[in-house]
């Protein structure tokens, strides 16, 4: 790979990774912390009213948690460690697994599928960093078993 390919994919991944990060903080500024607001006059007559309830008490601290998780990814992208990118999207896809199976379609209650899904982006953030902390990257150059063996 070429170093300008190399620089281009290493700014890439970044660039990508904050703009996930881009809609959810322009959404919750955009709507100056009333999202349930936003919700019920976005939805008006096509949701139940309790459909978006105390939603408003959980989005801050799940866009904090999003940050983080973003900011970390942002992180392992910087310093090439595709192993602590392949362990963050766990917590997360687990999370929204649950928060849909466990969702009533019929009578939904958005407040609960953001909670249990901003339990998987804690879940996610906390065994990403603990993963990256324990097992840090092992050294580059010629394997040591193959002087070993000379």
């Amino acid at each position: 790979m070429s170093p300008h390919a190399a620089a281009a994919r290493r700014l890439a991944v970044p660039a990508l990774l904050g703009l996930s990060w881009l809609g959810p903080a322009l959404l919750l500024a955009g709507t100056r912390g009333d999202l349930e607001g936003f919700l019920h006059a976005a939805f008006a007559g096509r949701s139940r009213p309790d459909t978006f309830e105390h939603v408003n008490r959980l989005a801050v601290p799940f866009g904090i948690l999003h940050s983080c998780l973003i900011l970390l990814a942002i992180a392992a992208a910087w310093r090439r460690r595709p192993d602590v990118l392949a362990v963050l999207p766990i917590g997360p896809a687990i999370g929204l697994t649950i928060g849909v199976a466990i969702t009533s379609w019929s009578d939904p209650n958005v407040y609960d599928l953001l909670a249990v899904a901003a339990i998987g982006w804690l879940v996610g953030t906390v065994v990403g960093a603990a993963y990256w902390a324990w097992k840090p990257r092992p050294p580059e150059g010629p394997s040591l078993a193959g002087a070993a063996g000379r």
